[in-house]
């Protein structure tokens, strides 16, 4: 169970838990038990009946790695639900050790839980002194540095920073740690008014990956109060060619706009606050339209591709979404740890609905077998009834034990007739007779008579003397082999007497199936619903990513509207100082 736990199997190893806890299986380690029983609760968002579980192994005997494990994955949980009070009195109070036992998961997670709850001096000292023990890999340098800037250590910050800016890129991963490094060390030098170290570190960063847009809008920003205008404009320009999807080309199009109004050039502030508003009313288009397919899961569809048909035995399907239209808009989301854990969810209840399918495809052919076999037996019954009682008449066994010992006794007194063949017992008979006869003949008979025949006899007894042994030994194989099919005759005979008998157990074996078969057919609607609800789930979280994007996107149309707004009024004012007259409005245009 603690395998299947490890490679997030939890349902496997859940149903195998409480299957063990019904039977009574598990004797010598029931704490343990509940611990591993906690960790998949809290694995499945259930973190009260997790915390129940491990609570009720508090003073009992339980592995400290499998009930520390236990208490981390719960404290990981609340973390998830972003119950950040909940995981750090977990982490204070049910996870107190050592720094040297601290693992890497457990200090990062309380270390982002600190952070969370604004406490950075403490996840400052968290991560110092996990470092003083091991060396600490890049992301939880990261969290350090922010730490250390966030309480005021202001040059252990910057040069952590530093440091991971300048790691080697030779690990999977590494560039966009360095990315989103050297975008918070700008930033901090910006608020710090060191914008020439900012802006010389700003000019070496990529233009591709997760950040490059921040790190642009950055830049522009930097050289916007270094007055280098023309510069600015070349980055804001080609940042506002890229996808207007994301938040930080949607505040270049506003820049754009502001930098030409304030140099006076009116005409190049109105064509860029008219295309801000035409992009921004497409990209409100394109995101209503994809929350309408998210509502009719059409959307769902598309994230989720081809069916696919997948069993206990067989790994998740790989999360891959790059062909998706929309997928520039939920990227971040796909790549969090939220979606990932939903979507982990939502594909083992597949699999479970998959099983489930299976058995349910299964059944009427289980349930027609069933009565088949009942239908056969009920005919062949009387049959094989006879057949037992015939056997039963002829007395095998007896007869058997009655030849043995018919064998032991002749080779006991070695009896040479009882091992003659045929003919010599014919031979033997007819001596018998003879001899009789000249008995009866007296002395009538010759006297060369009795001689000859004494003389056959003794002949006769020599040949079955000569060659007694191998003529038991025959015998007693034949014995052997006569018991061995007596002994199949038995079993066969068991056999049929157990079938016979079984006939009616047969029936209630078939009512079982009916009833298995109705209690398949619930579960199967039951996780019909499950999988449903993890489904609306998912498409809850993207519906919530789109709003949160539309609201951002309703603000900035609202200031591009405002900004051309005040650039025609402020050209109508001089217009009309000027003497020129305002042009007419057109009726229906938006204001």
């Amino acid at each position: 169970m603690a395998f299947l736990a490890r490679q997030d199997d939890y349902f496997a190893a859940l149903t195998r838990a409480l299957m063990a806890v019904e039977r009574g299986e598990v004797k010598q380690h029931p704490a343990d038990l509940q611990a591993l029983m906690g960790e998949i609760y809290a694995a499945y968002g259930m973190t009260e009946a997790a915390e129940r579980a491990l609570e009720s192994t508090l003073g009992a005997r339980v592995n400290e790695a499998v009930i520390r494990q236990a208490w981390l994955q719960l404290a990981l949980q609340y973390y998830r639900q972003r119950d950040y009070e909940s995981a750090w009195r977990i982490l204070e109070k049910q996870m107190r050790s050592p720094a040297a036992a601290w693992g890497e998961r457990y200090v990062s997670l309380r270390a982002l839980t600190l952070m969370r709850l604004g406490r950075y001096k403490e996840a400052a000292e968290c991560l110092d002194v996990f470092a003083r023990e091991q060396t600490l890999p890049p992301f939880l340098r990261y969290n350090r540095a922010v730490s250390l800037l966030k309480s005021g250590r202001l040059a252990q910050g910057e040069a952590e920073l530093e440091q991971i800016v300048g790691l080697p890129a030779d690990q999977p991963g590494l560039e966009g740690l360095k990315d989103q490094a050297r975008l918070a060390l700008a930033s901090h030098w910006l608020n710090v008014d060191q914008q020439k170290q900012a802006l010389t570190l700003l000019s070496s960063a990529r233009l591709e990956g997760p950040f490059a847009d921040e790190t642009m809008l950055l830049y522009s920003r930097i050289l916007l109060n270094e007055r280098q205008t023309d510069r600015a404009l070349a980055v804001l320009t080609r940042l506002e060619t890229r996808a207007i999807h994301s938040d930080a080309v949607q505040q270049a199009l506003l820049v754009l706009a502001q930098v030409y109004e304030q140099q006076g050039n009116q005409k190049a502030a109105k064509t860029y606050f008219e295309k801000a508003l035409r992009r921004f009313a497409s990209e409100e288009a394109f995101l209503k339209e994809t929350q309408a397919q998210i509502a009719s899961g059409e959307w769902f569809a598309d994230v989720e591709g081809e069916a696919f048909w997948s069993n206990s035995m067989e790994p998740l399907p790989v999360f891959s979404t790059q062909d998706l239209n929309s997928f520039s808009v939920f990227y971040r989301w796909f790549a969090s740890a939220e979606f990932q854990r939903r979507w982990i969810q939502y594909h083992e209840l597949r699999r479970l609905q998959n099983r489930l399918d299976l058995w349910a495809y299964k059944m009427p052919a289980l349930t027609a077998m069933a009565k088949d076999r009942a239908q056969q037996k009920a005919v062949l019954l009387p049959e094989a009834r006879g057949v037992l009682e015939q056997l039963s008449n002829q007395g095998l066994p007896q007869r058997f034990d009655l030849l043995a010992s018919r064998f032991e006794e002749a080779v006991s007194r070695q009896d040479l007739l009882a091992f003659a063949s045929e003919s010599e017992k014919e031979l033997w008979q007819v001596q018998q007779q003879a001899q009789v006869t000249i008995d009866q003949w007296g002395r009538f008979a010759r006297p060369d008579m009795g001689e000859q025949l004494a003389f056959y006899r003794g002949l006769l007894l020599w040949e079955m003397q000569e060659n007694l042994v191998s003529r038991q030994q025959d015998r007693r194989q034949q014995l052997e082999e006569i018991g061995v099919l007596l002994d199949e005759n038995r079993a066969l005979q068991d056999r049929v007497f157990l079938a016979a008998n079984q006939i009616e157990q047969l029936g209630e074996v078939g009512q079982d199936l009916v009833e298995l078969n109705a209690r398949v057919l619930e579960l199967q609607k039951q996780g019909e619903r499950l999988v449903q609800r993890q489904q609306l789930d998912l498409q809850a979280g993207a519906s919530r990513q789109v709003m949160q994007l539309r609201d951002k996107l309703r603000q900035y149309s609202a200031a591009a509207h405002e900004g051309l707004a005040d650039l025609v009024n402020r050209s109508l004012r001089a217009n009309r100082s000027s003497g020129v007259s305002a042009p007419a409005v057109k009726t229906g245009e938006e204001p």
